[in-house]
């Protein structure tokens, strides 16, 4: 088990504890969602199962508390989502429990069952729409009432520190930093001078586009490969959802990299050209990868997995040289991280270092695809931490 686990434990058996005390009615999106379980046999049996095939030694059976931190019921499930989506995120150390939908879902999301009730159209349409409740409630000002200097604020000093928060434009006179929302401080935008573009004007030089952590590169990329398995083989067909342009990328090169909810969110252009093409696709939030088994950290080890089916923003920029020519973007959403927002179109000019666009929201996933036959070097590796703007590779 990870160290956050305790945290996670008293974390879920606070939620418990609140939810029962206040007795809140049912949001309209989520009396809708506990409709739709109950009204499907199919999809009341998987969600009753996945609550059920939580493994017996997950259950801490030596911590009597701990039975009582995982899901027993639906209708559980249901209520403490539904004390979730009128609360922006509290600060708390443990990554996943600044995922708190992700948090309350965690242990059901491995189990076979949880994989097929994730992957259900109209579970993820649901999902849709209550996560589009809880954004809309994260665009308020009445979101702010996290920005505070309590231990459980984002403005504590424990806070300040995770977040980094010097390196960012910020109005340290302000009573909330000069933000508007919880959206808008967890967009925020990094000062200029704290991610300096490697060589601006040379394209041979293609650098990072977002602060994060090295999961995986692969290189001969196939057009079509059993996604699902255990070794999350990249298949371009899925991840560009049947667009031809992913033939422009086969035998090539992918690095897909991690965002914690603590970096910096914005997607910035690796290389300066033209966008050729940019578009949302996929339908799942939290699905995983059942060839991964238990993960403390959902959707952590299936971040290959979801760039194929979760929500995603992709974006070709082209460039005016051959090499590196067409470079792609996708990404990807990670559970309640789904708002991916494109701030560029088809035929806007970019140059290296311009943002292209946002996770509204925490951390996410994101992959860069290069053509063959581009790289001359490669400058990072596999759990390298990667700064936004630095070079990671250079182009023949």
């Amino acid at each position: 088990m990870p160290s956050h686990d305790d945290h996670l434990k008293s974390w879920i058996l606070k939620k418990k504890e609140q939810v029962a005390k206040q007795d809140n009615p049912l949001h309209p999106v989520m009396q809708e969602f506990r409709e739709l379980i109950y009204g499907n046999p199919l999809l009341r049996m998987e969600a009753s199962k996945m609550i059920a095939q939580v493994p017996h030694h997950y259950r801490h059976k030596h911590d009597p508390d701990y039975a009582n931190a995982y899901l027993t019921s639906i209708d559980q499930m249901i209520e403490l989502i539904n004390g979730l989506i009128d609360h922006a995120p509290e600060f708390h150390e443990t990554e996943l429990v600044g995922c708190p939908i992700n948090a309350v879902l965690d242990w059901v999301m491995f189990t076979p069952a949880g994989c097929a009730f994730f992957a259900d159209p109209q579970v993820n349409k649901a999902f849709k729409k209550i996560l589009n409740t809880w954004s809309n409630y994260l665009d308020t000002k009445d979101s702010l009432s996290v920005l505070n200097s309590s231990p459980s604020g984002w403005m504590c000093k424990k806070a300040m520190e995770k977040i980094k928060i010097d390196e960012y434009e910020y109005d340290p006179e302000d009573p909330h930093w000069g933000f508007k929302s919880w959206n808008d401080f967890f967009t925020r935008r990094i000062q200029k001078s704290e991610r300096p573009i490697a060589e601006p004007h040379n394209n041979k030089v293609i650098t990072a586009s977002c602060d994060s952590q090295v999961y995986a590169i692969q290189q001969d990329v196939q057009f079509r490969s059993n996604f699902w398995i255990k070794e999350q083989p990249y298949s371009l067909t899925d991840i560009f959802s049947g667009d031809p342009i992913a033939e422009a990328f086969e035998g090539g090169t992918i690095i897909q990299a991690f965002l914690s909810a603590f970096n910096y969110h914005r997607w910035n252009s690796p290389i300066s050209g033209t966008i050729k093409k940019a578009w949302v696709t996929g339908t799942t939030y939290f699905s995983e990868a059942e060839s991964e088994g238990a993960d403390p950290g959902g959707p952590d080890r299936s971040q290959g997995y979801i760039s194929h089916v979760a929500v995603r923003a992709i974006i070709i920029i082209e460039t005016k040289e051959e090499k590196p020519g067409l470079i792609a973007m996708v990404y990807i959403g990670m559970a309640e991280i789904s708002s991916c927002k494109i701030t560029v179109k088809e035929g806007d000019k970019v140059q290296k270092g311009e943002e292209i666009g946002y996770f509204q929201y925490g951390g996410s996933t994101h992959c860069m695809l290069l053509q063959p036959g581009v790289i001359k070097e490669l400058l990072v590796k596999k759990d390298d931490i990667m700064k936004m703007g630095e070079q990671i590779a250079e182009s023949f």
